[in-house]
């Protein structure tokens, strides 16, 4: 799908990502394919800090590319980052392969690639670099985290024990596209685990919003 065909197709996602979100605030994007979220934000909102984060680096080097012509664009500040979050500093091995269409997929093993795509492509281990959302965040407060990975979103959330605590930044998970029922399985280990930090589950446009009720009474 092209990015400016992705872009019509979740207009009413990208709207209401933006009632997130105001002047001044830090917006981290994990899984930015190639900004596709980041561009009407950065159009609409001024003043806001956005990290956008992807493993590939395919896809990272057309989000770099991106992110440099619209932060002059809008001069708002973008920072491109090949990395991937998990629950720990270091460096992880992913299965990366590229399909018939030209789509890039990235997974932490294959168990979480759909079987149609396991045997008609071809498949190689490649080593990314890893931190915490805790390690890379410390001295800074995100208003939004985004995650889109897959199936890789609670090693993440698990990286992020001490925003969690802290309670003041929203997430937003997209499960699409994960219909399994080990997928099912680990949706429903995410809803606990965001429970343990009194994080609520709303459904947001075919995402899911989790907010700590405690400190967004309103939304």
């Amino acid at each position: 799908m092209s990015f400016s065909r992705k872009l019509r197709t979740r207009q009413s996602t990208f709207k209401k990502t933006l009632s997130l979100l105001n002047s001044e605030n830090v917006f981290v994007d994990v899984g930015a394919n190639q900004g596709e979220l980041i561009f009407p934000i950065v159009q609409k909102i001024k003043r806001i800090s956005v990290y956008a984060i992807e493993p590939d680096l395919i896809k990272f080097e057309q989000l770099k590319q991106n992110s440099f012509e619209w932060e002059k664009q809008s001069k708002n500040k973008i920072y491109p980052l090949n990395i991937a979050m998990s629950d720990r500093d270091g460096q992880e091995n992913f299965m990366r392969s590229q399909l018939p269409n030209n789509k890039i997929l990235l997974k932490f093993n294959l168990a979480q690639v759909k079987d149609e795509f396991k045997e008609s492509s071809s498949w190689e281990q490649i080593s990314v670099d890893v931190f915490k959302l805790d390690t890379l965040f410390k001295p800074i407060k995100p208003a939004l985290i985004k995650i889109d990975v897959g199936g890789n979103e609670l090693k993440i959330l698990q990286g992020s024990t001490a925003i969690l605590k802290e309670g003041k930044t929203k997430f937003l998970l997209n499960f699409n596209h994960q219909y399994t029922a080990e997928s099912k399985d680990r949706q429903e280990q995410i809803f606990q685990f965001m429970k343990s930090f009194n994080y609520t589950p709303k459904n947001f446009d075919k995402v899911v919003l989790f907010v700590n009720q405690q400190k967004h009474k309103k939304i």
